[in-house]
């Protein structure tokens, strides 16, 4: 029977020290190494290793917003002049700079316990829209093309939007109201510039259009 590296890791900090103690710890695993086995050695590693990982992690996140927004610039969204292609590597330099800009000066004034809920609530929310878009968009376009069909929908998108509305219910109430005022300048600027320049709306409000 195959374990996963997961629970067999967590049972094995939990033996070397108390689950109390290891909750009170920004690095559990090391804290277990250095205080419960007394290898110092071996924690310094894995916080170097944990340093590496996050590096990679910050990195892969950064290129995907980066395209994101960009395909956003592209689409009318937002300004097209943000979505300029550095002729010398074909990336969206721009927006990687000010986007990496403004990355590093919210690590620097902004708690990472608040970064990481307001991140947890911001993928909560947009697994709960693509679960109701799944179900809303198998009844308004049936014959779309799909590579890929949710089976028993809609009740696994509904399974889906109960567990997302589950865990971020356990969320501060300062989280909310963050995510709130987010959302409400998001619809600011779309209603301000966005939805007069969206590309895919004039297409769709095209005569031709079907």
């Amino acid at each position: 029977m195959e374990i996963t590296s997961e629970p067999t890791i967590a049972i094995g900090a939990i033996g070397l020290l108390p689950a109390e103690q290891l909750g009170e710890s920004d690095a559990p695993l090391a804290t277990a190494l250095q205080d419960g086995a007394g290898l110092d050695w071996a924690a310094a590693v894995l916080a170097f290793g944990a340093l590496v990982a996050i590096t990679s992690v910050i990195l892969v996140i950064l290129y995907g917003q980066t395209r994101i927004i960009f395909a956003m610039c592209r689409d009318g969204l937002m300004p097209k002049g943000l979505a300029d292609v550095s002729p010398r590597f074909g990336t969206p330099a721009k927006l990687t700079l000010i986007l990496g800009g403004l990355i590093a000066v919210l690590s620097a004034f902004v708690p990472l316990s608040s970064i990481v809920e307001l991140v947890n609530i911001g993928t909560l929310f947009a697994f709960i829209l693509v679960n109701i878009g799944v179900i809303i968009l198998r009844r308004t376009k049936p014959d779309m093309d799909r590579p890929f069909r949710v089976p028993f929908s809609p009740v696994f998108p509904l399974i889906g939007v109960a567990f997302c509305v589950y865990l971020a219910q356990d969320l501060p109430g300062v989280t909310w109201i963050r995510f709130v005022v987010w959302m409400a300048v998001g619809l600011v600027v779309y209603g301000a510039y966005g939805y007069r320049n969206s590309r895919l709306r004039e297409r769709a409000s095209s005569p031709g259009a079907k």
